[in-house]
């Protein structure tokens, strides 16, 4: 049974879709089918309003229970919830917004197989299909959400293949289309609708792919990776005390180079890190170091220069600007 009741955008009258939140979910599988036993591996949603404001992000590998064979072969499944252990979080996620995948067809089949196994019965949920969506209102011969993100917002979107970073790909070809459409676009179809799940704050596990060092360093794209979620669940102590030690040692230097970022990036998917959570993290680093520094009642030109280039490898200059 169907899941989601697929609308469109339309010239004609309706919903002002810049009231109007999209809730913009990528899964990754472990095969084609979930009626030959493949299961959801990963996902991940965005919750955004459509004039382009993003609320919320909810990102984590989940632990099908069976094999990955067909699945990337670089994901460690290894603390990963089961998709039961996340059903309540990532329905809450889906509630009272339009659900957006690029194929709904392919999101709705393999949600639904899952929420049969837990005997869970949703209401008729309002879908939108992006793939549908932009055959609808692009001329183009080439539909892969790649080129259309790309086409739309004249960037190549970043963070793939990870599930995140293809539904941050569908937010910003969504916010772009609506935005810059030559007439304002409105929404046909089902209005959302309350699901039945409150969020339980189960520890995630985001993976965390296509690092760059870029301008502003290793760690602000390792965190920029992360999900931006509004309540982040609590991290897991012992891959948070892994994180720490790591983050210790490659700072011993002064400098992160790129094989401590990807180790740092695995250890903060094991960690279940976000954005907001990996930030206070850097920061706390940054204060015992400092206090450390200050501890005799002095700090040192060389001390100053260590807490200078650790500030900067963190992102929390800000922390030691007095000095």
């Amino acid at each position: 049974m169907p899941i989601f009741v697929a609308g469109h955008l339309t010239r004609q009258p309706g919903a002002d879709l810049r009231t109007v939140t999209f809730a913009l979910v990528d899964v990754a599988t472990t095969g084609p089918d979930p009626e030959q036993g493949a299961r959801i591996c990963e996902v991940a949603v965005v919750r955004m309003r459509g004039d382009g404001v993003v609320l919320d992000e909810y990102a984590t590998l989940v632990d099908p229970g069976a094999s990955i064979a067909d699945a990337e072969s670089e994901m460690d499944l290894a603390p990963a919830p089961t998709f039961a252990e996340i059903a309540d979080d990532l329905l809450a996620r889906l509630s009272d917004a339009i659900v957006v995948g690029h194929s709904l067809e392919f999101v709705d089949r393999f949600l639904g197989a899952e929420l049969d196994r837990l005997d869970l019965r949703l209401p008729p949920v309002p879908g939108l299909c992006a793939l549908v969506t932009c055959r609808v209102h692009l001329d183009r011969e080439e539909y892969a959400l790649t080129e259309v993100a790309n086409l739309l917002t004249g960037e190549w979107p970043s963070g793939l293949p990870s599930a995140l970073g293809l539904a941050r790909a569908m937010a910003g070809t969504l916010a772009t289309l609506v935005g810059a459409a030559p007439e304002p676009l409105s929404w046909r179809g089902l209005a959302p609708v309350p699901l039945p799940a409150q969020p339980r704050g189960t520890s995630v596990t985001p993976r965390v792919v296509g690092l760059r060092k870029g301008s502003e360093g290793w760690l602000a794209t390792l965190t920029a990776r992360l999900p931006y979620t509004v309540d982040p669940p609590r991290p897991r102590p012992d891959g948070l005390r892994d994180y720490r030690a790591l983050l210790a040692r490659a700072l011993t230097d002064g400098r992160i180079v790129g094989g401590e970022a990807a180790d740092l990036a695995a250890l903060a998917g094991r960690a279940g890190l976000t954005q907001s959570t990996a930030w206070q993290v850097h920061e706390e680093f940054l204060v015992v170091s400092r206090a450390h520094a200050e501890a005799d009642g002095v700090v040192t030109a060389t001390e100053l220069r260590e807490l200078q280039r650790a500030a900067k490898e963190l992102g929390t200059t800000y922390l030691i600007r007095d000095l």
